[in-house]
């Protein structure tokens, strides 16, 4: 895939609290940017990532533990 057509990806986890976060990493690694707080759901903080994030140049994944 070229650098032209690669997307974002936002990685939705849970942290050591039980809580649900996202990152958002750009094509070749980098945080671009982070949720702010957690949730206590992940249909919550996928939500609320695609509110951070209106453009819709990314895809999102959970993370497996």
């Amino acid at each position: 895939m070229d650098t032209a057509t690669r997307v974002d990806t936002i990685r939705v986890y849970r942290d050591s609290l039980g809580e649900w976060r996202w990152t958002r990493r750009a094509p070749a690694g980098p945080t671009i940017a982070e949720s702010p707080s957690g949730w206590a759901d992940e249909a919550t903080c996928r939500a609320a990532a695609r509110i951070a994030n209106p453009d819709t140049n990314y895809r999102i994944e959970t993370a497996r533990d």
